[in-house]
């Protein structure tokens, strides 16, 4: 699905793209909203189970916290991409306007400075997404930490719930690493199109 969501924008047109994008950024907006709402939600939770209240949540919610967390990182690189192809229409346009021809700078400027904004609302998106990875954690953290004591306060074992955490903060850590990995691609796509149009423009 990923690849074929890169092979369909190469043959878009940039309007086409556009739309793309803002479609890409409304499902971000989404996605990181039933993630924060979720975080929310097992916050309460928590606090309602090991406060002595009735708690309606499962323990199996951590899972589909895991689970929201991934569905934002989906949508993050289908954005990227769509930046990604977007900058290579620009870079084909460029190549293709002669310079002896006059006009068509404005319609490009205008261009450049779309997609400049399509980048910086990834990074808002990548670094809320961060935020919320961070708040997982914790609550995860919060919750070993309260399990812990009511099972050892039992009698029990709490050697589950560590292990449970354990492999939470592992899915945590590898996506940090992904969207880390976002950035610097959407970085290297950014300085590589700025050269080539400083040697356009010099040519």
């Amino acid at each position: 699905p990923m690849g074929a969501t890169t092979t369909t924008t190469t043959t878009m047109t940039w309007e086409e793209l556009r739309k793309e994008a803002r479609r890409c950024e409304s499902a971000c907006e989404r996605e990181l909203g039933e993630l924060s709402a979720m975080v929310r939600q097992r916050s309460v939770y928590v606090a309602a189970r090991y406060g002595g209240e009735s708690a309606s949540m499962g323990a199996s919610n951590a899972k589909t916290l895991s689970e929201a967390s991934r569905a934002v990182e989906r949508e993050l690189e289908r954005l990227r991409d769509t930046n990604e192809a977007m900058a290579n229409a620009l870079r084909r346009d460029d190549e293709r306007a002669s310079p002896s021809v006059g006009g068509g700078g404005e319609y490009r400027d205008a261009r450049s400075h779309t997609l400049q904004r399509h980048r910086e609302v990834l990074r808002e998106y990548v670094e809320e997404h961060r935020r919320l990875q961070r708040d997982v954690e914790d609550e995860l953290g919060r919750e070993a930490l309260l399990g812990g004591a009511t099972a050892r306060g039992d009698g029990g074992s709490d050697e589950s719930m560590e292990q449970r955490l354990l492999r939470e903060r592992a899915r945590i850590a590898g996506s940090t690493s992904a969207v880390d990995d976002l950035i610097g691609a959407a970085q290297n796509t950014a300085r590589e199109l700025y050269a080539q149009r400083g040697i356009l423009q010099s040519a």
